[in-house]
């Protein structure tokens, strides 16, 4: 089973990486399994073509593994034989803003670990956008690149209904700020281009 990811990780000095808006004083990263959740799971085996995947009681064929490693845009590949395409990391011309939940509205009080539901408790989104996300540093940054935690997410990906501590607004809000602008603090990310 895949180890958990840490959703923008604190460094020795409680910081977070290059881009993490986690809220202040910084307010945590959290960690959760990358591994496709039940129902979503099963869905894996159709955008793969891969029969054996989410399977229970069953473990993925070494195939599996390579072949999904291969479709990845994250994997480090160096462009050898049998490898993926050597993944892009670089957006010089474009500006990136990401929405992680770090938590769940959860009024039933699931034990996610043990009762999982679908609509309460998270999904493998946010550690799936660490991975991606991780590998944005201030060397090959965007013009524009920030990765926001949202706390209260409706659902596993409901950002827009859930908060941004980092901006102390709704995720709605923040999401429609950062496409046209933060009045006083920062661009709009998207630019109306004429053609």
């Amino acid at each position: 089973m895949a180890s958990q990811v840490n959703v923008c990780p604190l460094d020795a000095n409680g910081n977070p990486p290059y881009g993490c808006r986690l809220g202040s004083p910084p307010y945590p990263s959290w960690s959760i399994y990358p591994i496709y959740v039940p129902g979503q799971n099963s869905e894996v085996r159709g955008w793969t073509d891969d029969s054996s995947c989410a399977l229970a009681g069953s473990t993925s064929s070494p195939a599996s593994l390579t072949a999904w490693l291969n479709q990845s845009i994250v994997d480090q590949s160096t462009g050898q034989a049998n490898q993926g395409a050597i993944p892009t990391f670089t957006y010089a011309a474009t500006g990136m803003s990401a929405w992680l939940c770090r938590s769940v509205y959860n009024p039933q009080n699931y034990n996610c670990t043990t009762a999982y539901h679908y609509q309460y408790c998270p999904n493998n989104t946010s550690p799936q956008g660490q991975i991606f996300y991780h590998n944005i540093t201030s060397l090959n940054s965007p013009p524009a690149y920030n990765v926001y935690a949202v706390d209260q997410c409706v659902n596993p990906e409901g950002a827009p209904q859930g908060t941004v501590a980092a901006l102390s607004q709704g995720g709605q809000q923040s999401i429609q700020q950062d496409m046209a602008g933060f009045q006083g603090l920062a661009p709009g990310a998207c630019t109306h281009r004429m053609r």
